[in-house]
């Protein structure tokens, strides 16, 4: 099985602009990065990315529908994934050819594939800790404004939360 900090994975909130006009959004793969050219278009209640790439040599074009949804603070985007699940982040497997939801990827995360109790549970404990770690590496300031960061935020809670 294919793991889903293996595939290329484009998060609805890097498509910011919803004019009609080409951006650039990135893809993002165990630290690359893939420029993607998208375009919006929203008509009455539907709204459609256009989103245009290249991979393995080859231009690809796919079109992924957008939906929002009401909440009390506002409406929030999502994508609609060619199952019908509404999801934020859809992924390109290493030799697929389009970005699609971790269910129809049939994608796993990578702790899923350590067994917690092996070895006394050395290894588990050891994956979590490469993964703070990365996590770590990903924090470009601690804080702003004098108050932490939601990534060191949330590295602080994932610690505590696996003990180490």
């Amino acid at each position: 099985m294919t793991k889903v900090e293996q595939c290329w994975k484009l998060n609805i909130s890097k498509l910011k602009d919803r004019d009609e006009l080409a951006h650039i959004a990135n893809a993002e793969c165990e630290d690359q990065e893939m420029a993607i050219a998208y375009n919006l278009n929203c008509s009455d209640d539907l709204m459609m990315a256009t989103i245009t790439f290249f991979l393995n040599g080859e231009v690809i074009r796919q079109i992924i529908d957008i939906e929002t949804a009401e909440l009390p603070l506002g409406d929030r985007p999502y994508f609609r994934c060619q199952c019908g699940n509404r999801c934020s982040v859809l992924y390109l497997k290493p030799d697929g050819s389009k970005f699609a939801c971790r269910d129809c990827n049939k994608l796993i995360y990578e702790v899923k594939t350590v067994n917690k109790k092996l070895m006394g549970g050395v290894l588990y404990q050891v994956n979590r800790i490469n993964k703070l770690i990365e996590k770590s590496d990903k924090i470009d300031r601690a804080f702003y404004n004098g108050k932490p960061t939601k990534k060191v935020k949330s590295f602080i809670r994932l610690r505590e939360k696996w003990g180490v």
